[in-house]
């Protein structure tokens, strides 16, 4: 038997989501499992989830959630690890509800070697800030593109809101009676976002039924009539 040594740069990071209600810590595990020593760097970025639910790291927006990492440079030997701290601090104008945040970690591409690699993990920071909360799902469409049925789905409140089959019901019926019931993937909606969700299950005829039952807000029902996409 084969065995394959460990690469030269390997970072595990745990947790790699953080909950905090208003300001305060966080420890993060990080842990070198390759065969050299590295250095790795922690920085705040924004955090979006695209309307396909993938998240994604994009400039910071945020100013009223202030997020730090302490230190932000740590040097880990092979095969061993050390804790950062992640620091929220709530500014007095932040505005009630969910703000999310990512903090990535990054080792450094080691000069001696002919390539540089550089290992990057993202730890999610959800910050709820007192205040009203309100929750907001609306429906802003249903359709069908070619042979996939496509809904939308609108982040109306403050909070960050999970999108699956408890919350979004898809039916489809054909002379009055319920031929399918559609299972959706869980996904999130961030305060402010968008959701489309693409079921591709021909032949879409009948009439579909999309019911949306949002926490602390009145059941949505729409229908359609679809005639089989082509």
């Amino acid at each position: 038997m084969i065995v394959a040594p460990p690469p030269p740069a390997a970072l595990a990071v745990s947790p790699i989501r953080v909950e905090l209600a208003g300001a305060g810590s966080a420890t993060i595990r990080l842990t070198n499992t390759g065969s050299a020593p590295t250095t790795v760097d922690g920085a705040r970025a924004g955090f979006a989830i695209d309307v396909s639910g993938r998240p994604r790291a994009v400039p910071l927006r945020d100013s009223g959630v202030d997020v730090l990492v302490r230190p932000g440079s740590v040097v880990l030997a092979p095969r061993s690890g050390a804790t950062a701290t992640i620091v929220v601090r709530v500014g007095p104008r932040a505005s009630p509800g969910d703000h999310a945040s990512l903090v990535v970690f990054a080792t450094r591409p080691r000069s001696s070697s002919g390539v540089g690699v550089r290992l990057r993990v993202g730890v999610v920071v959800l910050v709820r800030v007192p205040g009203t909360i309100v929750h907001r799902l609306r429906l802003a469409g249903i359709g069908l593109v070619r042979r996939t049925l496509v809904i939308g789905v609108r982040n109306l409140g403050n909070v960050v809101e999970r999108l699956d089959s408890a919350a979004l019901g898809v039916r489809l019926l054909r002379g009055g009676r319920v031929v399918r019931r559609v299972r959706i993937p869980a996904r999130e909606v961030l305060p402010g976002g968008r959701a489309v969700i693409r079921v591709a299950a021909p032949p879409w005829r009948g009439r579909v039924i999309v019911e949306l039952r949002g926490r602390g807000s009145p059941t949505v029902r729409r229908w359609r009539k679809l005639h089989g996409g082509v």
